[in-house]
Order: C-alpha cells, then sequence, then structure tokens
C-alpha cells in the first residue's frame, strides 16, 4: 500500500494532468464562435487516514468550472450572424428534441426554413418554440430579437419570429460542444425580455491565448516538481524499509 504522501502527490499529478487538459482545450477552441473556457480547480474534501491515530486529514478531489464572462462582439457585417449584449443565451432544440443552451449566433437557415445553428439545431422563439422564417435572404434582427425580412417585395412590418433570450443556471449547466449547453438539472427556461442583440457581429471565444500558454508552462512546471517530490518519496520510503530490514 502506497503512503499517503505518495497518493496526495500522485493525486496532485491527476489535477495537473486535467488542468493541462483544459488549456490544451481552451486553445483549440480561441477561435471557436461564444466558446467559454473551462479550468480545473479544487474542491475542499476530507477523508479519513486509516491507521494514523484514526486523525482525519484534509485530502483535495478536483473538479472542472467554466467561466463564463462574455467574449468581445467581433463585426462581421452579415446579416445572419448576431451576439448577445449581456450575460443570456439563445434555446435551441435538436432533431430528438433535446433542448439546450447556446451563445452561438451564426444563423443558419435549413432545408425546411427553421431557423438553425450550423449543427442543425433549431433556435428557439420567446414561447420556446421553433422559429421557421421561410427562404429569406436578407434577414434583419431587432435589438429585441423580432426577425423581418427585407427581401424584395416582403413586408417589413411582419415579424416572423423572436429569438428569445434566457437566463440559465450557469451552475447547472455542462458542455456538450459545438458550443451547445445542457441543463444538468432541467429546469424551466426563464425568458429575459430586457436582453438585447447585436446584428452584423459574433461573440468571440474568452479564451486569452498568451495567458492560457504562460499558465501551461506553469502547469508544465509544477508538474515536473512534483514528479521529483514523488521519485524522493519513494526513495526516502525504500531507504526507510530498507534500514528496518537490517
Amino acid at each position: 500500500m502506497g503512503s499517503y504522501g505518495e497518493a496526495s502527490l500522485v493525486n496532485s499529478m491527476s489535477y495537473l494532468s486535467e488542468a493541462q487538459a483544459n488549456l490544451a482545450n481552451n486553445l483549440a477552441n480561441a477561435n471557436t464562435i461564444g466558446y467559454k473556457r473551462s479550468e480545473a480547480i479544487a474542491l475542499n474534501s476530507s477523508s479519513r487516514f486509516q491507521g494514523l491515530l484514526e486523525a482525519e486529514l484534509p485530502s483535495v478531489q478536483f473538479g472542472k468550472a467554466t467561466d463564463w464572462r462574455p467574449g468581445l462582439p467581433e463585426p462581421t457585417n452579415e446579416k445572419f450572424h448576431v451576439s448577445i449584449q449581456g450575460e443570456q443565451f439563445f434555446r435551441v432544440r435538436d432533431e430528438q428534441g433535446n433542448a439546450f443552451y447556446t451563445r452561438r449566433g451564426d444563423l443558419n437557415i435549413n432545408s425546411d426554413g427553421f431557423l438553425s445553428t450550423p449543427s442543425g439545431a433549431r433556435y428557439l422563439d420567446v414561447n420556446d418554440q421553433p422559429i421557421q422564417v421561410g427562404s429569406v435572404g436578407d434577414l434583419v434582427v431587432a435589438g429585441n430579437g423580432d426577425l423581418r425580412s427585407a427581401d424584395p417585395g416582403a413586408d417589413s412590418d411582419v415579424v416572423m419570429g423572436t429569438l428569445g433570450m434566457f437566463l440559465p443556471d450557469q451552475q447547472t449547466l455542462e458542455s456538450v460542444g459545438s458550443g451547445l449547453y445542457r441543463d444538468t438539472a432541467n429546469k424551466l427556461p426563464i425568458l429575459d425580455v430586457t436582453s438585447a442583440v447585436q446584428q452584423g457581429s459574433l461573440e468571440r471565444s474568452n479564451v486569452e491565448v498568451i495567458t492560457e500558454l504562460v499558465r501551461m508552462i506553469e502547469i508544465q512546471r509544477s508538474f515536473q516538481s512534483v514528479s521529483k517530490a514523488l521519485t524522493s518519496v519513494g526513495r526516502l520510503k525504500s531507504s526507510f524499509n530498507n534500514a528496518l530490514n537490517r
């Protein structure tokens, strides 16, 4: 059985490996629209150390946290690009009926005329229903999310739908990829009527590449230090055992 010190050092190496993997994932998604960086964090916990006067020694468990700070809006001048001005989320629903939250605003129109994400999930309106706009070519998106057509001959006063913007509990959101987040608590969506969107721009990721690279170097050095400490503990343990067996 390994010593408590060895177990703690191995646990630390596991945390550093997870932290490094998160940083690598952040860097890989630095240019992904609306991506939110994640990081490994320490969680307070305690465990009983058997055999040491039945005393409780502190140990550390690790988890992952998401940085929900909005990314900066990047002007694109594209009619089908929108960014949320605030901390709200759009809601989308896939073909299996699963609903997700997203900050992605690169709108598409699928073959059935529904407003959708690049992966095919349909954007939902203020009533949590899919938005069908048909084959509109020139889209106008108002600040409150109202969708109108500016195509020749179209009635510009007709609202084809309104993008719903919601305020989920960020603590219960879980990333499923492609900029989508699942509500693990399955709570009812809370519409935010004070929210606003900006047409002609997309929200960049909130990843700062230089910061992530510096952090990656720091973690690599920490990993090397812990690895050396683990080797030293192993040698010390071996020396102690040899001394006892003489």
